[in-house]
């Protein structure tokens, strides 16, 4: 009975009612309705009670905390107290959240997460694209006044964009609170930089903004709270061996000769020392594969292992390119048999049939219960696999690295082909921090059993011992501190005791983002004497210029004011460089060109962009020639195909248009193959979407169309405002990027946006949030009479998959 009093006393403590009481009234209300949901949350994880009683993540003197634990931790939840804890403070002030992700498909997971959780207590939640532009729906998220957000979920690309555009100013309110979502990013080779001057220009422009960063662990989270708030900085840690469930690391690799060989596991390391495992453990010989040994590759380990952990259901098999991902998926489907049905796999196969052709490769891998998930497939398919592997209906998953980046699924077993990978023509080692947070997909939460990571290495013999030793060190590294990209590029260029012209550095896109930061810190400067006055000040904000030795730092400083003389020379250009994302010499030029080409108002006007024979392939060529994104548009022409505007203008039109995936690989990428669709998948997906969007929304600006748009009817405005988001939603009219904007299938959106535009007023005055409401309410016969002929799906399983791809599945 002592003991029985003493563990009940324990668990109200550990409870959420005692963790939270007496906080603030929103978070009572918060607090109340997760405790009386469909799956009830009624006692906080070890860090999050932590996080909460004991490391002051709700204090509001802290301006920048950093919390930085392991995956599965929990710190989605412990995001939310913190933001109703700024939403509390600020109240009076109309203050509201900037939730910061870095993918497109953790904008949508997080925003459903977040509304689920919030909207119950009347926290109004909006999303916003990854395009680096507004079209005319997202406008009226900023401006529509009877209905405030509190809190937006954004890419930090969008957010910049926001913080350039004067969001505070245009809306009078104040952002109170930015949660960085996989802040870790900061040290990414291509991200990085982006990601750092969004915290910059934040500091800067948002004099009651705090800042909450959410990351994997990293070492020096103390030096990042410090860059933010030099003040009462917070850096909330827990040590990286505290683990929701236990997990044991090693390595694979086969032992034997020619067919008589047997997959091996040896242990690396553990999460808990009281897992006792043998140094060395044979995996079943059954479960080998009909091969010799000579033939063996770490991709058809991976299968071996995968086969000798099959009871384990829920494995995820990491590749390094999509074309490793079908190989793998391949000789798994030879390998395994047909499940029983499932009506959820039913439905997603019949929507990968509507969206890729009846005969793609991943519908009759689904019969098995094997996903794929990379890069070359479209987003939603992607979503999709992610909620079949959530819902426990995959066995394996097939997949590249890029789906370490937050997201949160069940996996019992993680089975690595490489810890390495492609970025930008580069093969690196995944950062320490990425691997972890890959690593940390096993074991979760609500998970039972052990988790299992399997690192596979080579089956050579005389390669095998060296991989295991450098893998062995790899492992031990835990985490590594991260480092500014910015302390990279000055090293790279500063010579001592010479000039540096930053003018010539504006070609490299890292060195175009670095313009543009000061850039938009000399716009906010009344005149010359303030900006060389200020200029110290503005690369202080940033956190590598503070990380250079102080003899670089002088020749950056002097630098950048040399720099703001060129610009004082232009401020008109000034300003258009900060408006658009490139740096005043790609607006020099831009204009020149389009100048030159006689790009008029004439191009906007109509419906004319995206037809055949249009302007469309002159401003296509002019993107080709601006640095910040020509090697994106360039790696969307397939082989075959020349590098010019007329190509890029040809597949763009057909996207636009409503053509399938399946008949634009047919008409550009060689055929209907899983490699083709892969190909077009990736051009599209990867990089025309956000690439000629942001090209298309950056020369309207700079066209002459700019001296007479403000004469133009206000209707004409907002469908030309639309014109670039058409690109990167693949539709051709206004209604249907809102169907788009709230996640409804491509091949589907067209009519659903008729219908809303037939029965509304004026479709540009309703709200994204409201076209939800729209579409939840639409009767099923509606949803049956917009299918178009021919789709293996009727309206009843549309509206099911919106449902899903919404979060509301």
């Amino acid at each position: 009975m002592q003991l029985l009093e003493k563990t009940l006393l324990q668990m109200l403590s550990n409870s959420v009612w005692c963790v939270t009481e007496r906080i603030n009234s929103r978070v009572t209300k918060f607090v109340n309705s997760i405790t009386r949901a469909s799956k009830p949350l009624f006692e906080l994880l070890y860090p999050q009670r932590t996080a909460v009683l004991e490391q002051g993540l709700l204090n509001p003197a802290h301006k920048a905390v950093v919390v930085d634990m392991p995956t599965s931790s929990g710190k989605t939840l412990i995001a939310e107290f913190r933001i109703l804890q700024a939403l509390n403070q600020f109240a009076e002030d109309g203050g509201w959240v900037a939730y910061v992700v870095p993918t497109r498909a953790l904008v949508n997971q997080i925003t459903a997460r977040l509304r689920k959780d919030l909207c119950p207590i009347g926290i109004k939640v909006e999303k916003m694209s990854g395009a680096i532009e507004l079209d005319s729906f997202e406008e009226t998220i900023i401006t529509d006044k009877t209905n405030k957000f509190d809190l937006l979920v954004t890419t930090p690309e969008k957010l910049n964009l926001l913080i350039r555009y004067g969001i505070e100013e245009r809306i009078k309110r104040k952002l109170v609170l930015a949660v960085i979502d996989e802040a870790h990013n900061i040290a990414d080779r291509t991200r990085g930089l982006a990601l750092e001057l969004l915290m910059a220009n934040i500091k800067n422009d948002c004099e009651k903004a705090n800042f909450l960063l959410l990351t994997p662990f990293v070492p020096n989270s103390d030096d990042i709270a410090r860059w933010l708030d030099q003040d009462s900085p917070k850096a909330i840690s827990i040590s990286l061996n505290w683990k929701p469930n236990d997990r044991v690391i090693g390595v694979i690799y086969p032992e034997g000769s020619k067919r008589d060989w047997n997959t091996v596991f040896e242990t690396l390391l553990t999460s808990n020392e009281r897992i006792q495992l043998e140094k060395k453990i044979s995996l079943s010989k059954q479960a080998t594969l009909d091969i010799t040994r000579s033939k063996l590759t770490k991709g058809l380990l991976s299968v071996a292992a995968a086969k000798a952990l099959s009871n384990r259901k829920g494995i995820l098999i990491i590749c390094q390119t999509p074309n490793d991902c079908w190989k793998v998926a391949d000789k798994l489907f030879n390998e395994t048999q047909d499940s029983t049905t499932d009506e959820d796999i039913e439905l997603i196969k019949k929507f990968v049939s509507s969206e890729l052709g009846a005969d793609f490769k991943l519908i009759h891998l689904l019969n098995r219960r094997i996903g794929v998930h990379h890069s070359g497939l479209p987003d939603e398919i992607r979503y999709l696999m992610e909620w079949l592997m959530e819902k426990g209906k995959l066995n394996i998953l097939v997949a590249t690295t890029t789906i370490a980046q937050g997201i949160n699924f069940p996996v019992s077993a993680v089975l690595m082909t490489t810890y390495t990978q492609r970025n930008k023509g580069f093969t690196e080692k995944m950062s320490t921090s990425d691997f972890w947070n890959l690593v940390g997909r096993s074991g979760r939460t609500e998970q039972a059993s052990l988790g299992v990571v399997g690192i596979v290495v080579g089956a050579e013999e005389n390669k095998k011992n060296e991989e295991i030793l450098a893998l062995k060190q790899y492992v031990k590294q835990n985490a590594e501190a991260l480092v500014s990209n910015l302390v990279k590029m000055i090293e790279s260029v500063v010579q001592l005791g010479s000039e540096l012209d930053l003018s010539n550095l504006a070609y490299l896109p890292e060195w175009s983002q670095f313009l543009q930061y000061i850039t938009h810190m000399f716009n906010q400067c009344s005149e010359m004497g303030e900006f060389n006055t200020k200029a110290e000040l503005f690369l202080r904000r940033t956190y590598g210029y503070s990380h250079c030795s102080r003899e670089k730092q002088a020749v950056v400083l002097e630098a950048v004011k040399r720099y703001g003389q060129k610009l004082n020379r232009d401020k008109g250009l000034a300003k258009l460089s900060d408006s658009t994302g490139f740096s005043f010499e790609t607006i020099k030029a831009t204009i020149a060109k389009a100048n030159a080409l006689g790009i008029d108002h004439t191009v906007w006007t109509g419906s004319k962009l995206f037809s055949a024979n249009s302007s469309l392939k002159d401003l296509m060529g002019i993107m080709l020639s601006i640095p910040e994104i020509c090697s994106n548009l360039e790696e969307i022409v397939p082989s075959g195909y020349a590098v010019n505007g007329d190509t890029l203008a040809n597949i763009t039109v057909d996207w636009v248009s409503g053509n399938d995936i399946e008949a634009i690989a047919l008409k550009y990428f060689g055929g209907n193959s899983e490699k083709s669709l892969t190909e077009c998948c990736r051009a599209i997906f990867s990089k025309l979407l956000n690439t000629a969007t942001w090209g298309l929304a950056s020369l309207q600006k700079v066209s002459s169309l700019g001296a007479g748009f403000d004469k133009l009817p206000p209707e004409e405005q907002l469908r030309l405002k639309n014109l670039p988001a058409m690109i990167y939603y693949g539709v051709n009219t206004d209604e249907a990027i809102l169907m788009r904007m709230n996640n409804v299938p491509r091949s589907i959106a067209p009519n659903l946006g008729y219908k809303l535009k037939s029965a509304s007023k004026d479709i540009y005055k309703i709200t994204p949030s409201q076209a939800q409401k729209w579409l939840n309410e639409l009767p099923d016969k509606e949803w049956h009479s917009a299918v178009a002929a021919g789709k293996a799906l009727n309206g009843g399983e549309y509206k099911r998959v919106w449902q899903i791809l919404n979060g509301e599945g």
